[in-house]
């Protein structure tokens, strides 16, 4: 548990520092999703390559 969730804090100080979390989850979940997408569109461009390649062969059959 971290020193500002150990010790009492007041009302503002409590809404600031869920504020902050929140701003820190988005940040991790877009990260995240980010990288998700970078997979995706990695995987998607090398299996384009597959579905070409197998097309053109069996155009040339």
């Amino acid at each position: 548990m971290s020193k500002a969730e150990k010790k009492e804090l007041a009302g503002d100080q409590k809404r600031y520092v869920n504020q902050l979390k929140m701003e820190c989850k988005g940040y991790f979940a877009h990260a995240k999703a980010k990288l998700i997408l970078k997979d995706f569109n990695e995987t998607l461009d090398e299996a384009g390559d597959d579905v070409k390649d197998a097309i053109e062969n069996l155009q040339n059959k």
